[in-house]
């Protein structure tokens, strides 16, 4: 029992611990979020195509404008479109947590959980 509430106390702690330093920030993007954008998103926005004039091979972590449009279609599942690869579940998390910027307030939770609806 005592087990548990430490393991309860650390990650109530957690939660609230300052925001990862720069670093680790842009380690946490190349480590785990760049992989997908190069395997769902390059096709059709990175070096050789770039539609809606947005290229994620060249996108930093403080084009938070990018960010935020892309996201918003992530969380909506509008992003990657039907007839593509889509994301897995740790995928999206990975792509709607890990990076800078914040959740989309836009999107509504049933959007989030949902299925692709048809268009």
């Amino acid at each position: 029992m005592v087990s548990a509430l430490l393991v309860c106390a650390g990650l109530l702690s957690a939660q609230g611990a300052p925001p990862a330093p720069a670093d680790d920030l842009a380690a946490r993007f190349t480590r785990d979020v760049r992989p997908i954008l190069e395997s769902h998103c390059f096709k059709c926005h990175g070096p050789q195509k770039k539609k809606g004039d947005l290229d994620f091979s060249k996108v930093t972590l403080r084009d938070r404008r990018a960010w935020k449009k892309a996201l918003l279609q992530v969380e909506e599942r509008e992003m990657p479109p039907e007839g593509e690869n889509p994301l897995s579940s740790e995928q999206r998390e990975a792509l709607l947590r890990r990076t800078p910027a914040p959740r989309c307030s836009g999107a509504s939770t049933a959007a989030s959980t949902s299925p692709r609806s048809a268009t």
